[in-house]
């Protein structure tokens, strides 16, 4: 199978019952265009299916993460979930992923399918050499829409001291009027030296123009390792044929008023846009990975004279990222109007109440369709 499961699916205690599938490239990067099948069905292969989604298959939003409500709140018996990735004709891609859900329980199942995962229970790979320390690991390379080029659009990179850390872009990806499904936003997704999501990383969004003063609230990347900035029309529609986009995007530091509070600075996506206005969507995916020492001058060939090794001083650590700010209090009568990228759990998250709250407070039918637009009452805590 292409995809493979990289670790049983982790365990979260919730107020409700929540699948979370994140679909990953082999660098790590989200894969939003992924078809995912959802059905319930017996151990040990979920056949015969005892339940079918009435969708024939699911997306995984822009962060490469599919959400899945099952049950707003206790599981009222035992049940089995499962989800595979399917190609256009239906044919599988991965072998089928078991979440499995106890009666009584209020867990969230969190899973990541990749392209050459080791299987599950799989031994380690022994290494064939020598090991490589951190330090003088190579970057992951790049994989670039290759739309973007003719756009102006490009990635400015960082310039770091060998063994510093740094947000190296891995994966820009374009989504244009056909594909954005009418959003127009920077989608980003930050990713830890493992390749799994990291929470807390400050997130940085400019533009051309802006005033100085103009300085918006600092936003960090969710429990998922991802955020999202809007863009917006201008008097005149950007023309990529003439020049970048007015928009830039990049993780850590600097933030918007010149400041280094993480000591972790980030490569930048520059001239993102919307082209003559209409509504199209970056996606990118961010790295944390160690700059690597320059190679080596050339040795003579005569025996040089024995001189004293000394011990490479190990980097410093980095800074560890501000908190995430609080939950705002919902007050009797608080409202949200949704908006795109959305999920139950997130507006939930947003205001410290729970997802079976939202539900009841609103009387959602099916709490894995809401629409950009909607208005939400808030239930006070």
């Amino acid at each position: 199978m292409l995809y493979k499961l990289n670790n049983p699916p982790s365990v979260e205690q919730h107020a409700e019952c929540i699948i979370h599938l994140f679909v990953r490239d082999a660098n790590g990067a989200p894969v939003p265009g992924a078809r995912v099948k959802v059905w319930a069905g017996p151990p040990p292969t979920g056949l015969p299916a005892y339940w079918n989604d009435d969708q024939p298959f699911r997306n995984p939003n822009a962060a490469g993460m599919l959400e899945f409500i099952t049950v707003g709140g206790p599981m009222p018996d035992n049940r089995d979930y499962w989800m595979q990735i399917v190609d256009n004709s239906g044919a599988p891609q991965s072998d089928p992923v078991q979440f499995h859900f106890p009666p009584g329980s209020t867990i969230w199942l969190t899973a990541t399918l990749q392209p050459g995962g080791a299987p599950v229970g799989s031994a380690p790979a022994t290494p064939s050499g020598p090991a490589t320390s951190p330090s003088t690991t190579p970057p992951p390379t790049a994989t670039m829409d290759p739309r973007l080029a003719s756009m102006h659009v490009t990635v400015q990179p960082v310039n770091v001291a060998p063994g510093q850390a740094y947000w190296k872009i891995i994966s820009a990806q374009y989504q244009d009027e056909s594909e954005a499904g009418g959003n127009h936003n920077v989608y980003y997704t930050a990713l830890d030296q493992n390749g799994m999501p990291a929470p807390g990383v400050p997130v940085q969004f400019d533009w051309m123009g802006r005033d100085a003063n103009d300085v918006p609230s600092q936003v960090y990347t969710d429990g998922n390792g991802s955020a999202n900035y809007a863009m917006y029309h201008g008097a005149q529609g950007w023309r990529p044929e003439e020049g970048p986009g007015p928009y830039y995007a990049w993780l850590g530091d600097p933030d918007l008023r010149g400041r280094n509070p993480t000591n972790t600075p980030g490569e930048k996506l520059i001239g993102a846009g919307l082209p003559m206005n209409r509504h199209v969507n970056f996606i990118v995916t961010w790295k944390k990975v160690i700059a690597a020492a320059p190679a080596p001058a050339p040795q003579p060939t005569q025996q040089p004279a024995a001189q004293p090794v000394v011990a490479p001083k190990p980097p410093a650590p980095a800074t560890p990222p501000p908190p995430a700010p609080s939950a705002p209090a919902a007050s009797a009568g608080t409202t949200y109007t949704v908006q795109s990228g959305d999920t139950l759990y997130r507006i939930a998250a947003k205001f410290g109440v729970t997802v079976a709250a939202l539900v009841a407070t609103n009387n959602i039918a099916n709490p894995n369709l809401i629409k950009p637009g909607q208005v939400l009452k808030i239930p006070s805590k």
